[in-house]
């Protein structure tokens, strides 16, 4: 869901305590032999050109109980940060 300014906020005002590191396990196992991986073209060419290669190192998750405003009930709000 797209977060709101609101939502944001709160996301912003955790504390470093209440993140937590994701480890997202592997899509498959490989029941055989795993099989030769060919020369990865496009990140040797974005290094050639001088770019920045930008990669995915970590992600962490945090939680915190929201009310909308017309609401009688709390909602657990998970929220995912990639810094």
């Amino acid at each position: 869901m797209n977060a709101h300014a609101v939502l944001e906020r709160r996301a912003g005002e955790l504390s470093k305590e209440s993140w937590k590191e994701i480890r997202r396990k592997p899509k498959y196992t490989v029941k055989t032999n795993e099989r030769k991986r060919p020369e990865r073209v496009k990140e040797r060419i974005v290094e050639e050109r001088g770019y920045k290669n930008i990669c995915l190192e970590e992600e962490h998750v945090g939680e915190f109980a929201y009310r909308p405003v017309k609401c009688e009930k709390r909602y657990r709000v998970v929220v995912v940060r990639r810094p």
